[in-house]
């Protein structure tokens, strides 16, 4: 089915009014889902997953544009802390799993590879309170004209301690990050929200150059970004690299959050055409 247009359904009894593209399903957390991972492996392209208010003890994997819409900030949260031990192994079990049957894609010069005590791709972003990783190509792309609009929208993320509260990864265009309450993260590279990856570098000829990891279109709005830490890289709170072209940053409050680095509210680094920063707080 060829779903086009756009119809919009109030649901009270989770607090949203939201728009669904016609052929898209709702799936409803816990009520059909027990966790919003299994909700995001059975989801098709645009589907619609209502998150229902509560503490939920996940390490988030986003592999397919889907909306993903908690109640509110204040009453849907998804606590990163890695406890108990068998949240990481998941983690990383589901990941494998995703690069090792071509799932998702990665960028150039990211590292593949696991095995030993720490995996060898994304440990970076380890146990992100959510990572959305996506195909370049084909049917599954966020940049697909009738998968645009995927969004993480209306949680609190707190506790994650290696990748930081929400990471996009690569591919994620046309994404919507809103109306979060991202505090208390830290991480290797930007404790609060990070777009793409501050050191990965390819090879071109005889130069070696920062890789474009294609999160293009990205909007960052209306969130509260506050008391996240990065040991490195620039921007403590929200931090976009290269290949986030045509981004928005715009009504956020950025405060309280560090870095070792620069820019320990908001930090461009790399380079990014036609990007937007305004009308935030920090």
């Amino acid at each position: 089915m060829i779903r086009t247009g756009v119809v919009y359904f109030s649901f009270p009894e989770y607090g949203v009014k939201v728009g669904l593209r016609q052929g898209a399903d709702v799936l409803t957390v816990p009520d059909d889902h027990a966790t919003i991972q299994s909700a995001i492996n059975a989801a098709g392209t645009n589907d619609l997953i209502l998150v229902a208010p509560g503490t939920y003890d996940e390490l988030v994997i986003m592999w397919k544009p889907v909306q993903l819409q908690g109640w509110g900030e204040g009453s849907t949260t998804i606590d990163a802390i890695k406890a108990p031990f068998n949240k990481l192994a998941d983690w990383r079990i589901l990941i494998e799993t995703l690069v090792d049957s071509n799932a998702i894609d990665i960028i150039d010069g990211q590292e593949l590879g696991f095995g030993g005590i720490e995996p060898g791709a994304f440990f970076s972003e380890e146990g992100a309170g959510v990572l959305v990783v996506a195909k370049e190509n084909g049917n599954k792309r966020f940049s697909l004209n009738r998968n645009r609009g995927a969004r993480i929208d209306g949680f609190t993320i707190s506790g994650a301690d290696t990748g930081g509260g929400v990471v996009l990864n690569g591919f994620a265009k046309y994404m919507d990050v809103s109306n979060n309450r991202i505090v208390n993260n830290s991480a290797f590279f930007a404790g609060g929200v990070r777009v793409g990856h501050p050191m990965t570098t390819t090879v071109q000829g005889n130069n070696v150059i920062y890789s474009d990891a294609g999160n293009d279109s990205v909007r960052i709005h209306h969130n509260t970004i506050t008391e996240n830490g990065g040991i490195d890289g620039a921007g403590g709170g929200l931090a976009l690299h290269t290949g986030s072209d045509d981004y928005q940053v715009t009504d956020n409050f950025i405060c309280g959050n560090f870095t070792n680095s620069g820019g320990a509210g908001i930090a461009h680094y790399g380079l990014s055409d036609n990007g937007l920063i305004e009308g935030n707080t920090v």
